[in-house]
């Protein structure tokens, strides 16, 4: 038999559930922001370090150009036993 009190514990016990189960829910809510924010963050770093990638790729690239381009100026210079600096101020001199 179901006294009052006994219906007074259960209605008390099935409140305490239903304001459990609402933190629950809420808690979940924020888990679910804090991970959709960290995947977005994850992405945004993700381009970030590809870009960079990208970029140190290229400037390697430049770099062994400036190179090339360096060595060749000197054999120019070698075989033709003069410096580019020098043409450079005379032809300044002649103007």
């Amino acid at each position: 038999m179901v006294t009052s009190h006994n219906m007074a514990n259960l209605e008390d016990e099935i409140a305490l559930q239903n304001r459990l189960l609402s933190n629950m829910k809420n808690s979940q809510k924020g888990y679910e922001e804090i991970m959709l924010d960290m995947e977005t963050n994850m992405d945004v770093i993700s381009n970030t370090l590809l870009h960079l990638r990208h970029q140190l790729i290229d400037s390697h690239h430049q770099i062994n150009m400036a190179d090339v381009i360096k060595n060749d100026i000197e054999k120019i210079e070698r075989a033709l036993n003069i410096r580019v600096d020098d043409v450079e101020i005379e032809v300044a001199l002649n103007a």
